[in-house]
């Protein structure tokens, strides 16, 4: 195993559907850079959120912890 710590690019927006990218096969939305980044790196079809709302999800994701333990509930 290498030694070498790999570089990790995560990407989150905000109110975009799984689809809306042309790697997804979407007929009319043009997506050529984060088609290019998605076919280099790894994709994750079916990925579930802890929690419902945008701004919670994101810091339960940076946080590591669930909402109960991090307190942050609404946008």
């Amino acid at each position: 195993m290498s030694d070498e710590r790999p570089n990790i690019l995560l990407l989150m927006t905000d109110q975009q559907r799984g689809d809306a990218l042309g790697i997804e096969g979407h007929p009319v939305l043009q997506t050529p850079y984060l088609d290019a980044l998605a076919a280099a790196g790894a994709r994750f079809r079916h990925a579930y959120s802890a929690t419902p709302v945008c701004i919670p999800a994101r810091r339960t994701l940076m946080a590591g912890q669930r909402a109960a333990s991090h307190g942050v509930f609404m946008n």
